[in-house]
């Protein structure tokens, strides 16, 4: 935490610049009460929710940094964006978990394609997907297709029928909160880069029914390790590089690294407002995890499914509905 300084010898203004940048790098900030004249309402209730008791209390100063960098940006560079979601889904019941998910995006995409990759959707389920996304004025593209496709061939058909000028990838699984969409556009903004995502800070494990948080590396940072559930690319720079590769594993890495050979950034930020769930059925996934090195070497554990933990603010039912699922019970 940085802590403002009045006997430091700077002016107010160059103590609220100097606060600002701070808080655009992901560092926690307590500001005096004198800077509610330099700074904006919502910025400066963001600056003083902290004291200096919260020095030893590292998910405290997480929350207050993630509070305080969105605070910051929401303000100074609000997003900007046509985003469509691409979404890839072969299981039918896993339309009730991230259907409200998108509905309820503070920053609306303009579109989600959805690819059905499978033959198991009735016509009601399709209905159900045009209809509740259509009722929030958002677009909706359904594509078929078959199961002998890979994931990857399978996500690359929905980039071909994608109109926004911003692809978003979306686990049909995983949870993701209300500002997830915001999150992600501002670091790209901010960034540069034309790919960006998420850390993957937050794990619900199915077989364990606990949430992690795992050991923190740099955020804020151009990196090529992106969680791949949250990947947010410019349609430019997907289609220059040949769109989804056709496999059926990596094909996450895949993408990193042919953007990053052709000289694009690609930049990682907080990892609040998505848990990445894993279900205890490993062949569900294609992210090969080490279950026993995921939880023993995390640095912070919470019974049960625990959306508050990463600022995740899905319904309650939602949230339920996963947790039954990952661990077995439907």
């Amino acid at each position: 935490m940085v802590i403002d300084d009045s006997t430091g010898g700077l002016s107010i203004e160059e103590r609220a610049r100097a606060l600002v940048r701070v808080a655009t790098c992901g560092t926690p900030v307590l500001a005096k009460a004198d800077l509610a004249t330099m700074l904006p309402a919502e910025i400066m209730r963001a600056f003083t929710d902290a004291s200096p008791a919260h020095l030893d209390d590292a998910d405290h100063l997480a929350t207050l940094a993630y509070r305080q960098w969105s605070a910051v940006f929401d303000h100074f560079a609000p997003v900007v964006g046509d985003v469509s979601i691409t979404i890839a889904s072969h299981r039918p019941r896993f339309i009730d978990f991230w259907l409200p998910q998108i509905t309820q995006q503070v920053h609306r995409p303009v579109q989600v394609v959805v690819a059905l990759h499978d033959t198991g959707f009735t016509e009601a389920e399709r209905d159900r997907i045009r209809g509740v996304l259509g009722e929030s004025g958002i677009d909706v593209v359904i594509v078929d297709v078959p199961s002998s496709k890979s994931l990857g061939a399978t996500l690359d058909l929905a980039r071909r029928r994608a109109d926004g000028n911003v692809i978003l990838k979306w686990d049909d699984d995983d949870l993701y909160g209300s500002n997830h969409v915001v999150d992600l556009l501002r670091a790209r903004r901010y960034s540069g880069a034309p790919l960006v995502g998420k850390a993957c800070d937050f794990v619900y494990v199915g077989s364990r029914d606990v949430t992690v948080r795992r050991h923190q590396a740099d955020r804020e940072t151009f990196s090529p390790t992106l969680s791949g559930n949250t990947l947010m690319i410019d349609r430019e720079a997907l289609d220059a590089v040949g769109g989804w590769s056709d496999v059926s594993l990596g094909e996450d890495a895949s993408l990193i690294a042919r953007v990053r050979r052709a000289g694009g950034n690609t930049y990682r930020t907080a990892g609040f407002g998505m848990i990445a769930v894993r279900h205890a059925d490993p062949s569900r996934h294609t992210w090969n995890l080490d279950i026993e090195s995921l939880v023993d070497g995390a640095i912070r554990t919470w019974s049960g499914l625990a959306p508050h933990a990463a600022l995740v603010d899905v319904p309650t039912n939602v949230s339920d509905a996963v947790r039954r699922s990952a661990v077995g019970e439907s």
